[in-house]
């Protein structure tokens, strides 16, 4: 069953934690993704306040909380599963050495397991002569045979929204300290007090990459508004590499700076086939699956630009966008759904400066 044949977003975003592909590969250390039965979602649609009634009573402003809350609730409700603990501390000498986001029980293999997960939001920035934050000797790459930055890009290349959040930052701590809680002495004592004395670890990491909107060489728009055409979006972002480790299904966004917006419509503006797309401001925590709006709540062109501008002259904070496409239906009297299609970030003029608060 497609996401797009849900309306409860919530229900949504659920489907696309195990419809989406992992960001990046961890080896044997990568969450199984299975799919949700259709069985268990159609129970899941039918009881659908009971999912809702569980996500109230998370910070619905911040998409961390309400990530792993999804999580919660299919590990509770899962034939599968038994959740046997969530955001267990672990604790060295009266010192927090850590946290074991999730350990459940899994009833197929009858084993426990401990699953770290995130969701994140990568913005590639390969600007080394304008912002002097590259170091590629201190990147995931530096010890490994890199025969092109076409192919592979340095993992601190790629900073969340908030600039002091680095993709190689979040991969080493994942996969180094968070997944090896169990081996420690306080670790293995904490799940001991739950009555666990092994675990299988697992590491999901979900999220976007989001690839320049425009060329090296020119201001020329390279990205694919409408990700109909799965081969140009397969290609997007080739020219400058991705991260190390990448899953080559990794979902893709864009990104540009609010003073190269004006350029970025303009060229929309004259391309016949994107010119009549509407437009859509997305807010959290509904930053997952594709969200499903109807036309009186999108905005052209003209509309968007403006809405853009009001809001950099006032904040610093980033911005995420997406361009909508309507799905037909046959019943005109029908008021027509839009679905939106790969996002698009667009952050202050000095971004990744981490001077200029984005939060």
């Amino acid at each position: 069953m497609s996401q797009f044949t849900v309306n409860n977003q919530y229900i949504r975003d659920l489907q696309w934690i195990f419809q989406s592909p992992p960001m990046l590969d961890f080896g044997g250390l990568s969450f199984e993704q299975k799919r949700m039965s259709s069985v268990w979602l159609n129970d899941l649609i039918k009881s659908a306040a009971s999912l809702e009634s569980h996500l109230r009573q998370k910070n619905l402003k911040m998409l961390g909380p309400y990530f792993e809350g999804l999580w919660e609730y299919y590990l509770t409700h899962s034939k599968t599963t038994d959740l046997l603990a969530k955001n267990l501390q672990v604790f060295d000498n009266g010192q927090t050495l850590g946290e074991f986001d999730f350990i459940y029980f899994d009833r197929e293999i009858k084993k426990a397991k401990h699953l770290e997960v995130a969701v994140k939001y990568y913005l590639g920035c390969f600007e080394t002569k304008s912002h002097s934050l590259i170091n590629p000797a201190t990147s995931c790459l530096a010890s490994k045979q890199c025969t092109s930055l076409k192919q592979y890009t340095p993992m601190n290349c790629w900073i969340g929204p908030n600039a002091n959040d680095r993709l190689d930052k979040k991969y080493l701590k994942m996969l180094e300290h968070q997944s090896n809680l169990s081996k420690t002495q306080a670790g293995q004592y904490a799940l001991s007090k739950i009555g666990v004395s092994e675990v299988i670890p697992e590491i999901c990491l979900l999220g976007y990459l989001f690839y320049p909107c425009f060329t090296h060489e020119t201001e020329k728009l390279s990205y694919p508004l409408v990700n109909h055409d799965k081969e140009q979006l397969g290609k997007f972002g080739s020219e400058f590499g991705s991260p190390e480790n990448v899953n080559n299904q990794h979902v893709k966004g864009s990104w540009l700076r609010y003073n190269q917006s004006g350029t970025f419509f303009a060229q929309i503006k004259n391309n016949q086939t994107y010119a009549q797309i509407l437009w859509g401001i997305l807010t959290k925590p509904h930053w997952l699956a594709s969200v499903m709006r109807f036309e009186s709540d999108l905005y052209s062109i003209d509309q968007i630009q403006l809405i853009i501008t009001e809001h950099f002259t006032r904040s610093s904070k980033p911005m995420l966008i997406a361009p909508f496409k309507s799905e037909d239906v046959a019943d005109s009297s029908t008021q027509k759904t839009y679905y939106s299609q790969s996002p698009i970030f667009i952050v202050n003029d000095l971004w990744p400066d981490k001077r200029i608060k984005t939060e």
